[in-house]
């Protein structure tokens, strides 16, 4: 069993390494301290939080090299992203409960990051997505530094140790930024009191600024962020290891070996709007089901005979992320682990033919595959771990593990 999941591990840490060699790189610049502009290859990874470094190549036959912040004032990939360079002021205070205060204000610390260029104008509009931190900065014309865009959530005093229903309090300073710094046409307040912290508010007002001022901004116009839904049906076969642990000294251990089972699907997959669309998080309720039978010796000694049947049927519900490593617009391979709950349905038992019946419980493990995609047609090799299905009874432990074959087909 070891050696099987040292295999699996081997086997994803290789295929992890393969998909980094799938990224490509494309053509694009960066301005080095000096103000020397680079033509080169960016290793395009589409990053989802700001980078602090990216790799490089001077053309498709030379080394790669890693360009780090301390020595890159902007760099852009064409047609598709760019950053530049900032010291700014950075308020760590993110989205989540477990990070707000009871500030109001900002704590600011100052740091040197890339900041993605979302806009370009008479106002420019940044942006630093970093974990659960999304925040926005801005440089209107003639100034030097770039601001950020106020917003923070903190919550009272009160509600320190009573953080499942807080009371959530917002920090939107920057509505009166905008009012007071970047109102082309005297918008009222009332406008302002309606704007959101989010990307498309901010660039929507950022663009109707900058035509405002008579200027036609520059931006790269962003892909969709929908996250595409795929569906697919997933039937496949089981081979089902069920090894059996007695407390009772007038049983002996029974190891049922390979049992072959069947599995059928439906799997909903959300691909996620970053990296090139190479992760997805998958839902795959499916139905399986095997029976094994042995005879076992009822006492060490005595010649008795007792039937031990295990008939297991039940919902097995995986949730769990995938990565893909893409070899041609049709073809991939891909990686996934996932969490695995069983519930077993009206006729799951260990049936004994002389004591009385065990029910098989639900319980959880994880799983691992490995699998390549055809266009609409998938094949899987996946590994779940081993866990004791009769874990509700003290006299028997049943380790129950399998290795599923899933077929794929995305309609």
């Amino acid at each position: 069993m070891m050696m099987k999941k040292i295999i699996l591990l081997n086997v994803l840490s290789l295929a992890y390494s393969f998909c980094m060699a799938q990224i490509k790189f494309v053509p694009g610049y960066f301005v080095d301290n000096n103000g020397q502009k680079t033509e080169c290859l960016i290793r395009d990874t589409d990053w989802k939080d700001n980078p602090k470094r990216f790799d490089y190549k001077l053309s498709e036959s030379d080394e790669a090299k890693t360009a780090e912040i301390a020595d890159v004032a902007e760099f852009e990939i064409s047609n598709a992203l760019k950053y530049v360079r900032a010291r700014v002021l950075v308020d760590r205070s993110g989205d989540v409960p477990s990070k707000f205060t009871i500030e109001r204000n900002p704590i600011w610390s100052e740091e040197t990051i890339f900041l993605k260029v979302l806009l370009e104008g008479k106002a420019n509009l940044y942006y630093l997505e970093d974990v659960d931190l999304k925040r926005f900065y801005y440089k209107k014309e003639g100034q030097d530094t770039i601001t950020a865009l106020v917003y923070k959530k903190f919550i009272s005093a009160g509600d320190v140790n009573n953080r499942e229903s807080l009371k959530i309090y917002n920090n939107g300073y920057f509505r009166q930024q905008l009012n007071l710094n970047l109102n082309c046409g005297q918008k009222p307040a009332l406008f302002f009191e309606k704007l959101e912290y989010n990307r498309q508010t901010l660039m929507k007002y950022f663009i109707d600024y900058n035509e405002c001022e008579g200027v036609t901004p520059v931006y790269l116009k962003k892909t969709s962020q929908k996250m595409p839904v795929h569906f697919k049906i997933t039937p496949g076969i089981e081979l089902a290891s069920i090894l059996v642990n007695f407390a009772d000294d007038n049983f002996t251990d029974v190891d049922y070996g390979f049992q072959v089972g069947y599995r059928l699907g439906v799997e909903a997959e959300f691909v996620l709007p970053f990296n090139k669309n190479k992760w997805s998080i998958f839902v795959e309720p499916n139905f399986q089901y095997f029976d094994a039978e042995e005879e076992i010796e009822l006492s060490r000694f005595s010649s008795s005979i007792e039937t031990v049947k295990y008939k297991y049927r039940a919902i097995q519900l995986p949730i769990g992320v995938r990565h893909y490593f893409f070899l041609s617009p049709s073809a991939r391979i891909f990686v996934n682990g996932a969490f695995i709950y069983d519930i077993p349905l009206s006729g799951s038992v260990v049936d004994f033919s002389r004591r009385i019946d065990r029910d098989i419980s639900g319980t959880g493990s994880f799983a691992f595959g490995l699998g390549f995609n055809l266009k609409k047609f998938s094949l899987e090799g996946r590994y779940t771990l081993s866990r004791d299905i009769v874990s509700l009874y003290q006299d028997i432990e049943s380790r129950y593990s399998n290795t599923s074959i899933i077929f794929g087909y995305r309609f």
